[in-house]
C-alpha cells in the first residue's frame, strides 16, 4: 500500500531510466522544462534510475543547485513506477534484451511496479491513464510493438506506450531543436506531447506504436547510403582534378544535392569549421560510423522480415563493417573509425586510393570483361 501523500506527488513526479551520453541531456531538458511548469509540478519529484554511479554523478554535476533539490534515485523500474506517473526511458541503442528488462521482467521491471496497483488519477494525463511511459531509444520495431502490447494489456490500459525518437543527433539536445517522431495510438501521443514539448521542439505522430522507430530507421539507412555515395563522389572528383570547392557548390545546386552534401561534406578542404569533416571527423554529436552500421543493420533486419528487398543496404553495411574493422591498422591515418563521425567513409575510401590498403571494388581483371 502506498500513503495518500505519495501517491498525490506521483502525479506530479516524473521519472527518467538511463542517463548515459544521450539520456543525460533529455534528462536535463525535461527537468528543467518541467521547473517553468511549476503548477503541475511543484509538489512532485524527479526521478532518476541510472546503475552507473560515474554518468548519474555527471548529471547530478551539470545540474543548477535548486534543480537538483528535486532529484532521487531509485535502484530499479519496479522502484520508479510507484513514484512517477511518467517516465523516460534512453537505454542503449540496438539493445533489445536491456530494454525488455527494464520494462516486463522481474523482479526489478517497471511491469512489476504497475501491473498490480490502481493508482488515482492524474491530473497531468488523460481519463483512463495512470502511468505514461515514454521511450527513446532506438532498437527493433517488433520488439518495441511487443513491450507496448504487453505492457497495456498487464495493466489493463491504464498504462499509455509511446516509441519518441528523433533525427537531429544529441548535439542537439541541448538547444532543444529536436523534432521527436512518436509510435503509439492517437491517446498515447497527445499525452506525451506536453512532455515531449519539454525536452524539444515539436512531436509528429507518426502511426501506431513502432512507427516513430521506423521513420528513424528509413531516414538512417538512406543517410548511410547518401554519405557513401557523396565520399566516392567527392573523391573521385578529386581523382579528376576538380576543384573541390567548386564540386561541392555545384553539387548542393544540382539533382545530387543531400543533407550530407549540405551539412557534412567529408572532404576536409570543403567541410565548414563546424562539421565533423574539419575537425578530424569528431562526431560532433551526431551518428558515429558503429552507430550508424547498427542502425542500417536493424533496416536490414526489417526488410528481410518484411520482405522488403535492400540490395544497396546490404552493400552499405558491408562497407562501414570494414571501415570501423580497420579503424586500427597501422596504415590508417584516421585511427578508431567506429567511434568518428561516419562521414570518415570518405577517408577509408581515399586512403584506398592512395594504395595504403587493398582497394575497393572489382579486381582489374573483372572490370576489363
Amino acid at each position: 500500500m502506498h500513503s495518500t501523500a505519495r501517491l498525490l506527488s506521483r502525479s506530479a513526479s516524473l521519472g527518467f531510466i538511463g542517463l548515459g551520453s544521450s539520456g543525460r541531456l533529455l534528462a536535463h531538458n525535461l527537468l528543467a522544462g518541467s521547473a517553468l511548469e511549476s503548477s503541475k509540478h511543484a509538489n512532485g519529484s524527479f526521478i532518476v534510475c541510472e546503475p552507473n554511479d560515474a554518468n548519474f554523478g555527471l548529471f547530478m554535476h551539470e545540474l543548477k543547485e535548486p534543480l537538483r533539490e528535486k532529484v532521487k534515485r531509485v535502484g530499479s523500474g519496479a522502484e520508479m513506477a510507484p513514484l512517477a506517473s511518467v517516465i523516460h526511458t534512453r537505454l542503449p541503442n540496438s539493445s533489445s534484451k536491456i530494454v525488455q528488462s527494464v520494462y516486463l521482467q522481474p523482479p526489478s521491471s517497471l511491469l512489476v511496479g504497475l501491473k498490480d496497483t490502481t493508482f488515482p488519477p492524474s491530473e497531468n494525463l488523460p481519463q483512463g491513464m495512470d502511468t505514461l511511459l515514454v521511450d527513446h531509444t532506438t532498437y527493433d520495431i517488433d520488439v518495441a510493438q511487443s513491450v507496448a502490447k504487453q505492457v497495456g494489456s498487464w495493466t489493463g490500459g491504464r498504462t499509455g506506450v509511446v516509441d519518441a525518437v528523433f533525427l537531429e543527433g544529441k548535439g542537439a539536445i541541448p538547444s532543444g531543436k529536436i523534432n521527436f517522431l512518436v509510435g503509439g495510438t492517437k491517446r498515447d501521443f497527445d499525452a506525451a506531447v506536453p512532455f515531449l514539448n519539454y525536452i524539444g521542439s515539436s512531436a509528429t505522430h507518426c502511426g501506431p506504436s513502432g512507427a516513430g522507430l521506423s521513420v528513424q530507421i528509413v531516414n538512417n539507412s538512406i543517410l548511410a547510403l547518401n554519405q557513401i555515395a557523396l565520399s566516392e563522389g567527392m573523391l573521385l572528383g578529386s581523382r579528376l582534378s576538380l576543384c573541390p570547392t567548386l564540386l561541392a557548390s555545384i553539387l548542393n545546386r544540382s539533382s545530387a544535392q543531400s543533407w550530407s552534401s549540405a551539412h557534412n561534406n567529408p572532404d576536409p578542404t570543403v567541410s565548414l569549421s563546424h562539421q565533423p569533416g574539419s575537425n578530424g571527423y569528431t562526431p560532433i554529436g551526431r551518428h558515429t560510423t558503429s552507430g550508424l552500421l547498427a542502425d542500417l543493420k536493424l533496416a536490414l533486419n526489417v526488410g528481410t522480415s518484411r520482405g522488403s528487398p535492400m540490395p544497396l543496404g546490404y552493400s552499405a553495411a558491408m562497407l562501414y563493417e570494414n571501415v570501423v574493422e580497420e579503424g586500427d591498422l597501422p596504415e590508417a591515418k584516421v585511427k578508431d573509425k567506429g567511434q568518428k563521425d561516419f562521414s570518415v567513409v570518405y577517408e577509408w575510401l581515399r586512403e584506398r586510393a592512395e594504395g595504403g590498403i587493398e582497394s575497393w571494388g572489382p579486381s582489374e581483371a573483372e572490370s576489363s570483361k
